[in-house]
């Protein structure tokens, strides 16, 4: 970061001349103890105040649901408590600074304006939703509506389509109780599926089914990866009934520093835009890669050019490949090429854009700009009076440079409340 501190910036070599380029930091993408490392902030969250956007104190941070009573962190207080702690550093503690960012030596530069939260951690990983779904579960328990095996052996038999495939959902029993420590994105899924392999086992007057269904309706705010203004208000109203909806119907739990965290995110959405758009989501896949060749290699000597040898051959595997980031060509799935007149309800469609004779690629999933349609993938087909009307992808055919896609069309039941799902059925028709 010294090129960037020192403003001494950067030369390019071209054979036109030397270049120099200088830049200012528009946004610092870390997680949660990354950004109070860089900000210079307490990595820890047991200090006096450990918010690094607002003064709440540690007792009223775990209560607190209305984010106007909390006194936001300004320049001069951070000047003047980091210049306090410079002289006591027993105060450290007491404000949650342990010493001057590196950064704030760039001009019109301020900590709290570059660091945007991390969803990925406050959620997902060890976060919010974890939290939360582990107290409704014990309380259900306890309630008798279910064991915590036959919970577990619903999710795990629960039918997942597309992506939710991978990321299927485990629950770990230890010693009666269920314990959600899996990768974000399986975190993720249970939320989304949770209601519909036990939700009917739980009454539907329960109010604190209320709490996950407005758990449900925040998280697909905050992950929304476009946002208009109008729904950054509504999103601050979703995120104040849902720490309400908790505080009532569980008054002797009280969330972790990740619950308060999320009364910032409207602020937080207008400063830097969608949130999703600055988690750590992608570093934390590409870290993932290195942690895997750790492992398989077994080896410890000159890891790191090992890692680095390895991950070279992976960059060279996608550039040779013609579809590298979905721009050319298409990656299929299960894809078999036969003629137009082996096939069989599809036919009369096909052979529309094709001759009899002709031969055609069938193929039970594709990817195409980086979008993967399987057979059975839901899709957005029309959009008519307020009104979502939905297809199901039976198969996908690539003809020429061309991708069709043959779906059937749904018709819209009901949207459940309870489950928080649509209830769709499918035509016989294509």
């Amino acid at each position: 970061m010294r090129p960037l501190i020192k403003n001494i910036g950067i030369d390019i070599v071209k054979p036109e001349g030397t270049f120099k380029f200088r830049g200012a930091p528009l946004v610092v993408v870390a997680d949660n103890f990354g950004s109070h490392v860089i900000g210079g902030f307490l990595e820890s969250f047991s200090a006096l105040r450990s918010c690094i956007v607002c003064m709440v104190t540690r007792d009223d941070l775990r209560k607190l649901t209305d984010i106007s009573k909390c006194l936001e962190r300004s320049i001069a207080s951070y000047n003047y408590q980091v210049a306090m702690v410079e002289t006591e550093l027993t105060l450290s503690s007491t404000y949650g600074i342990k010493k001057r960012s590196p950064l704030n030596v760039l001009e019109q530069f301020y900590v709290a304006n570059v660091l945007p939260p991390d969803i990925l951690h406050d959620l997902f990983k060890s976060g919010l939703v974890s939290e939360i779904l582990v107290s409704l579960i014990d309380q259900y328990v306890l309630s008798g509506y279910f064991s915590v095996e036959y919970l577990a052996g619903r999710v795990k038999e629960f039918h997942c389509k597309g992506t939710d495939k991978i990321n299927r959902p485990e629950l770990v029993i230890l010693r009666g109780s269920v314990h959600i420590k899996q990768k974000a994105v399986q975190v993720w899924c249970l939320l989304r599926i949770f209601s519909l392999p036990v939700g009917y086992a739980v009454p539907q007057d329960n109010n604190k089914w209320e709490v996950l269904l407005a758990l449900l309706d925040m998280v697909e705010f905050i992950i929304c990866p476009s946002m208009s203004y109008t729904s950054i208000e509504f999103l601050n109203d979703v995120i104040q009934q849902f720490h309400s909806l908790y505080e009532k119907e569980f008054p002797n739990r009280t969330l972790k520093p990740k619950g308060h965290f999320t009364l910032h995110y409207p602020e937080m959405t207008r400063r830097f835009g969608p949130l999703r758009n600055v988690w750590t989501m992608r570093f934390e896949a590409k870290h993932s890669f290195f942690v895997d060749v750790a492992r398989c290699t077994k080896n410890r000597r000159k890891l790191a050019k090992t890692m680095a040898m390895r991950h070279q051959y992976k960059l060279c595997s996608h550039l040779e490949n013609n579809g590298f980031l979905g721009i050319d060509g298409f990656d299929l799935t299960n894809s078999v090429r036969l003629p137009v007149n082996l096939l069989e309800e599809e036919q009369n469609l096909v052979s529309a854009f094709v001759g009899e004779g002709d031969f055609v690629t069938k193929t039970s999933g594709c990817t195409v700009n980086c979008l993967t349609y399987n057979t059975g993938t839901m899709v957005v087909s029309s959009y008519e009076f307020d009104s979502l009307q939905f297809s199901s992808v039976i198969c996908c055919f690539v003809l020429g440079e061309n991708l069709f896609c043959i779906v059937k069309d749904t018709k819209l039941l009901i949207f459940s409340q309870a489950s928080s799902c649509l209830h769709c059925r499918a035509n016989e028709k294509l």
